[in-house]
C-alpha cells in the first residue's frame, strides 16, 4: 500500500501538475485554484491506489497534508 501511495504522489506531483498550477500555488497559497485542484488530484489518485473504504482517513490525511504544506 505504501508503494502504491508513493507512486500516486509521484504521478500527482510530477506528471499531472503543470507549471500554471505551480505558479498559482506559490502566488495564492490556499486561496488559489491550483492548490485546491492539486489537493483533489492527490486525493483521487490515492483513492485509486488504495481502493479500500476502511482507509478513508488515510486519504483525508494525505489531502490535508498537501493542502496545509505551503501554509506554514
Amino acid at each position: 500500500m505504501i508503494l502504491n501511495l508513493l507512486v500516486a504522489h509521484f504521478i500527482g506531483d510530477f506528471y499531472l501538475q503543470n507549471s500554471c498550477m505551480c505558479k498559482d500555488k506559490v502566488r495564492n497559497n490556499w486561496k488559489g485554484w491550483g492548490m485546491i485542484l492539486h489537493t483533489f488530484l492527490i486525493g483521487v489518485l490515492s483513492w485509486l491506489c488504495i481502493m479500500d473504504c476502511a482507509a478513508w482517513w488515510i486519504i483525508l490525511l494525505l489531502m490535508a497534508s498537501h493542502f496545509c504544506y505551503r501554509q506554514f
